[in-house]
């Protein structure tokens, strides 16, 4: 879940879905925490009404630039987006978050080959997608 400040957060799944529940959560291709009286992301502490609170996107990535900064140890982990893993989303450190296109299937193999060898995690396994020349991705 991306955070007002732009950072991301993971939540165990009762906490998730009591914030849901409270209308604490705006649903999309990254959930984000908001006020459910206004609708909007909550002030950050120190902020006044008048503050714009800030939020930061994932910056889009080349394919080889991913693979060098992984093979650098420069990517903390990987999220390819379902259902077929055409985009990966890395986490480069701390809150920054990268946006790498991955429709070739001799990419994901590239990809999921060099974490697995790295140990980066990743949920490339979690998906329901066949590629040539991955047999197990766990």
């Amino acid at each position: 879940m991306q955070l007002p400040n732009g950072k991301f957060a993971a939540y165990d799944i009762e906490t998730y879905t009591q914030m849901r529940k409270d209308g604490k959560i705006k649903i999309g291709s990254f959930d984000t925490l908001i006020d459910p009286e206004t609708g909007e992301p909550p002030l950050l502490a120190g902020a006044t009404a008048n503050t714009a609170v800030p939020t930061k996107g994932p910056v889009s990535l080349e394919y080889q630039d991913l693979v060098e900064r992984l093979k650098a140890g420069g990517v903390e982990g990987v999220v390819f987006q379902a259902p077929r893993g055409d985009t990966a989303l890395a986490l480069l450190g701390g809150d920054k978050l990268a946006r790498t296109e991955v429709k070739a299937s001799w990419k994901k193999a590239e990809l999921v080959k060099v974490m697995a060898r790295l140990g980066v995690p990743n949920n490339f396994a979690e998906l329901s997608v066949v590629v040539p020349g991955i047999t197990s991705t766990r």
